[in-house]
């Protein structure tokens, strides 16, 4: 049989090697040919595709110098008499002398009221009027306000009736009672941290 083979030409070889490998396949059916296929993605493939390099904004990485704003030298002796430490040039504004007077300030995130000390007692006296006799429309803002004075000093100087204590406080009842008791503790955890906080136990 092998002689036979060996005598017959290629292009017949390929022709019947073509026509038993369709056979085959119309009789396993299409999905058992494909499935006879070697697909492209094998195991060594596939890790090696899923092994993606990270982002560079993703990668820490460590500063070859340390900061200057943020190091501190060990003692005086250790740099010389005619340079001053780093921490001083930030800190200080002019020289290296380190005295108070020259020492660096944060600027203030609202600027600072000068005090007039303007009101006449007269004045008072009408602020302490208005808001016992009208205290709703007479509310410390609107009275700062109008005597270009701060709230802290109309509350300080001023007194409102019982009644209408008593109408602040009916409200804020009402408020709390449609809270929850989430709510509830919540208010009454803050209130405790604060008093640890007063004591100095926080």
């Amino acid at each position: 049989m092998s002689s036979t083979l060996a005598n017959q030409p290629l292009s017949k070889l390929l022709s019947s090697l073509r026509l038993s490998t369709t056979t085959s396949s119309t009789f396993l059916g299409p999905q058992t040919s494909l499935a006879l296929r070697r697909s492209h993605q094998t195991t060594a493939r596939t890790k090696r595709a899923l092994r993606i390099r990270p982002h560079p904004s993703h990668v820490l990485r460590t500063a070859d110098a340390p900061a200057t704003a943020t190091t501190t030298t060990t003692s005086s002796s250790s740099s010389s008499s005619g340079s001053s430490s780093a921490l001083d040039e930030v800190l200080l504004f002019h020289g290296t002398d380190g005295s108070s007077s020259s020492a660096y300030v944060p600027p203030a995130l609202r600027p600072v009221a000068e005090k007039k000390y303007h009101l006449s007692k007269d004045d008072v006296t009408e602020i302490r009027r208005r808001r016992w006799e009208d205290p709703e429309t007479a509310t410390i803002r609107n009275l700062a306000k109008e005597f270009d004075c701060s709230m802290k000093f109309v509350q300080i100087a001023t007194q409102v009736p019982e009644s209408y204590k008593e109408k602040l406080a009916d409200g804020t009842r009402r408020m709390k009672a449609t809270w929850g008791p989430r709510k509830l503790k919540a208010r009454e955890d803050r209130k405790v941290r604060k008093q640890m906080l007063f004591h100095g136990e926080l």
